[in-house]
């Protein structure tokens, strides 16, 4: 199995989990034009897709859908009925259930709750030929739930949406900055990296830290503050650390093509 990030911040976010013979897209936040393009550079046409999956009704996971869903309509779309719902999806849609496992070709996929303010979301975990990825995006706070959901993945993609004072001084309203920082919004770097050093485990083989405002972020203090949890300090590089047992910390891009990573 592998885990290619198509494009990852706060404006659009795309994600493709590759095994042997299936392929499932995580999130269609990036334009359809762009996803199509993305997927052709890797060698994989839309409509050879198993499964769209969809975290919840935001449009920088859903920008890309309704075309997508128009120009391959033999691509099923599975999310939580409320997300469905909100983007009027019928045709080739399938509900699924927070904690019920449901498959799609190889993958077997559990779905788990996220404390983000949308209808209904959720995350994946991703199950093919022993081999776990896990990816959580939305994510305002961390709770027992999504500590179980991420406990046991070799590979993950996670949410490193803003550095606290960057948010806290940066030009964003107040309410929005409050929205943001509110256990239903966004977690922090901080919160990432806390996050990991309680599910990171020495079966973990990659981290790819995902969702990363353009306005109250930067790659590097992403990596920085999460890697200050993991290992002690993490100095100010950009690039991405080795960490015991050969753990690699990646950063997503906006609109860039990260990985593919083998789980």
């Amino acid at each position: 199995m592998e885990i290619t990030v198509l494009g990852s911040s706060s404006k659009g976010n795309s994600i493709l989990i590759s095994s042997r013979s299936d392929r499932i897209l995580v999130d269609a936040g990036l334009s359809y034009s762009y996803i199509r393009g993305a997927l052709s550079r890797l060698g994989v046409e839309a409509e050879e897709l198993s499964g769209l999956l969809l975290t919840h009704e935001h449009g920088d996971h859903t920008a890309g859908v309704l075309r997508f869903v128009k120009n391959h309509p033999g691509v099923p779309v599975y999310s939580t009925r409320p997300t469905l719902w909100s983007l009027r999806l019928e045709r080739g849609a399938n509900p699924v259930t927070p904690g019920r496992v449901f498959t799609v070709g190889e993958f077997t996929v559990r779905p788990f709750p996220v404390p983000h303010d949308a209808l209904q979301p959720v995350g994946y975990r991703i199950e093919s030929g022993g081999r776990v990825a896990a990816v959580a995006l939305d994510t305002g706070s961390v709770n027992r739930a999504l500590i179980e959901a991420l406990r046991g993945s070799h590979s993950l993609v996670v949410e490193a949406n803003h550095n606290r004072r960057m948010l806290r001084e940066g030009p964003y309203p107040f309410p929005l900055k409050r929205r943001i920082a509110d256990p239903l919004g966004h977690l922090s770097n901080d919160q990432c990296g806390r996050l990991l050093k309680r599910v990171v485990d020495p079966g973990t083989r990659t981290v790819v830290l995902a969702h990363l405002s353009e306005k109250n972020n930067t790659p590097s203090l992403a990596l920085s503050e999460v890697v200050e949890h993991l290992v002690g300090g993490g100095g100010g590089t950009a690039k991405p650390p080795p960490l015991g047992g050969g753990i690699t910390i990646e950063v997503a891009k906006p609109r860039e093509i990260v990985g593919p990573f083998k789980v």
